[in-house]
Order: structure tokens, then C-alpha cells, then sequence
């Protein structure tokens, strides 16, 4: 019988009942002085036993995504779409979610490319309703990049894969309070 049965247990004619086998020594749990309630410092900030001598940091706010990531209408499952800037080149890949073992494949022919010394620094991407081939969404995507000569900072451009064709259409340049003719 474990010492920690109750009464009648070894170790329990003092009248003192050990409640635990991991107490410390003489049973000082049990005495008044050591009682604690949920409001005891050592139960609301419990003994540390791991090796960092200091606190974590808190944890970093929540950031917003990048945007260059979503899992599209194409495949049985939906495959996933990635987007890549790559200096003046924006890569499409895509992970096959029906295939064994899911692979991730390099679009070659579907790569959005700006002029030499153009530095893309963010893509942003979403799969909208616009059909072009009647069953999948195109990918329309925003792009911050800046062009070589230019120095009135960076451009937003605004480009989309056409379903139906699967090619890049654009880049056309965001402009604000522009008004169409």
C-alpha cells in the first residue's frame, strides 16, 4: 500500500495524513502556515524548473499575413498558390494537393516579370469570381515595386493570371483619383 492511502497507511500514527508522495519532507504541506489558496503568490507565478533564468518575452502582436499565399479553386482539394518576388520577377508556384506526396511545382510560363533593376517588394494575391474560364476564379494580384530611374518611390501595380489563358495580363499602375475615360 502506497504511503499516501490515507489512514492506516504507514507513516500515518502521528495522525498526520501525507496527501502526496511528491510533498515536501514532514508533511509541511499540512501544516496552517503553508495553506494556500488561489490567490497565493506560488500558485498564480508557480516555481520556474526550466533553464531559462529570465522571463520569456512576451510574444511578438499579430501580423497581418503577406498576402502571397491562398489555397485556390484549382485541384479536387483546392490546390495551394504561392506567390514569390525574386528581385524583378514574381514566380508562381503551386502545391498539388491531389497528387502523392503533394508536391510543389515552379509555374515557368506564368512568371510576371518587370524591367532589369526593378527590386519587387511585396505581392499581394487573392483568387476573385471573375471566371475566365467559367470555373476558376483568376488570380489577381498588387504589387509594390520600385523601377530603376524613377524617384518618385515606389509603384503599385495591379495585375491578374487569366483563368482562361493562364497568363499574366498587366501589370497596369494604380494611381490614385484616377478616373476611367
Amino acid at each position: 500500500m502506497e504511503p499516501w492511502a490515507g489512514l492506516g497507511a504507514p507513516g500515518s500514527e502521528a495522525g498526520v495524513i501525507a496527501a502526496r508522495p511528491w510533498a515536501p519532507p514532514e508533511n509541511e504541506q499540512l501544516k496552517p502556515e503553508n495553506q494556500k489558496n488561489s490567490k497565493h503568490p506560488s500558485v498564480v507565478t508557480p516555481p520556474r524548473y526550466d533553464t531559462n533564468p529570465a522571463p520569456l518575452p512576451p510574444p511578438l502582436p499579430p501580423r497581418p499575413g503577406n498576402g502571397n499565399f491562398l489555397q485556390s479553386t484549382w485541384g479536387r482539394q483546392g490546390n495551394f498558390e504561392l506567390l514569390v518576388p525574386q528581385g524583378p520577377v514574381i514566380n508562381h508556384y503551386f502545391r498539388d494537393n491531389d497528387a502523392p506526396g503533394v508536391p510543389w511545382h515552379l509555374i515557368t510560363d506564368q512568371e510576371l516579370r518587370y524591367p532589369p533593376g526593378a527590386m519587387v517588394k511585396s505581392v499581394h494575391l487573392i483568387q476573385s469570381n471573375f471566371l475566365g474560364d467559367g470555373v476558376h476564379g483568376n488570380f489577381e494580384v498588387v504589387t509594390r515595386v520600385a523601377l530603376p530611374g524613377t524617384t518618385d518611390g515606389d509603384h503599385i501595380d495591379f495585375s491578374f493570371i487569366d483563368s482562361k489563358e493562364r497568363k499574366w495580363i498587366g501589370p497596369f499602375g494604380l494611381v490614385a483619383g484616377a478616373t476611367g475615360l
